[in-house]
């Protein structure tokens, strides 16, 4: 052990073979890699102790993490600027806020089949990042979990998504193409991940998944919606005048999609031949 002194604190410092942990309020944080290899494997443990990846720094490109880890932690691999790929085994099901925040350089996230949460910020500015595959274990992305990925041109959101963050995907490859976008609407799969905040009229497409409530919340010009969910927030469509109603169970106040802000301007609400109207 080596004490090391950071801003006027100390803590120890551990120095295993190449890998390099701190110990501070007796949890180990793995924060470095000082060897040559461009392709390495963290360790499984400390001292036989779990630890926590921390800011890690290192030249290698190919980072394996070890199959007894759950939980990519908070700016785990942070600005670690020389990863280009990232196996993450099956054990992980959380990847949480800025994971891989600003690694610039990374390609490749391999495997991740159980991950259940990827966090705000977790890839944000990853701008070399093109694709990446999301399996149907996966329930929530949080806030700008991939903003500015640059490059991000293909990725399949599964189903099983019930929670998307604001700006998830803004400016990315997905975002940014013009073809991507229909009748002013961003969709991945069958999830509505943007409407264009200039738009007036909108038809909702059939199967639509709604797992950010706030998609509508800068369309405050919409005057005509017609929708097949009623997981939707349209409390800032201040302006709106016809809302249609098809292809759902109507098991719920209408006020809830307003949050009780019903616009003065509302003069018409139709139910389509498919609404089922049940009792509360």
């Amino acid at each position: 052990m080596v004490e090391l002194s950071i801003h006027g604190k100390s803590f120890l410092l551990q120095i295993n073979l190449i890998f390099r942990f701190i110990y501070k309020n007796s949890i180990y944080y793995l924060i470095s890699y000082e060897g040559e290899a461009d392709e390495i494997i963290l360790p499984m443990s400390i001292n036989g102790n779990s630890y926590v990846i921390d800011t890690f720094k290192s030249f290698a490109s190919k980072i394996t993490i070890p199959d007894n880890m759950k939980t990519i932690g908070e700016q785990a691999f942070y600005n670690c600027s020389y990863l280009t790929s990232v196996t993450i085994p099956d054990s992980v099901t959380s990847i949480e806020n800025g994971a891989f925040y600003n690694c610039y350089n990374l390609q490749n996230v391999i495997g991740g089949n159980n991950v259940t949460n990827i966090g705000s910020n977790a890839f944000f500015g990853c701008s070399n990042l093109t694709n990446i595959a999301l399996t149907s274990n996966l329930k929530s992305i949080g806030n700008s979990a991939f903003e500015n990925c640059t490059n991000l041109s293909s990725i399949i959101i599964p189903d099983s998504v019930i929670i998307i963050g604001d700006l998830a995907f803004y400016n990315t490859a997905i975002y940014n193409n013009f073809n991507n976008w229909i009748d002013g609407a961003l969709y991945i799969g069958n999830h509505l991940i943007c409407v264009d905040e200039d738009i007036e009229s909108f038809d909702m497409k059939e199967k639509t998944i709604i797992s950010n409530k706030n998609v509508f919340s800068k369309c405050y010009k919409l005057k005509e919606i017609f929708i097949n969910n009623l997981d939707v927030n349209l409390q800032y469509c201040t302006n709106l005048v016809v809302l249609k109603i098809d292809s759902i169970n109507l098991s719920q106040n209408l006020h809830n999609i307003f949050q009780y802000n019903v616009p003065i301007t509302l003069r018409k609400i139709i139910l389509c031949e498919n609404v089922k109207v049940l009792e509360i």
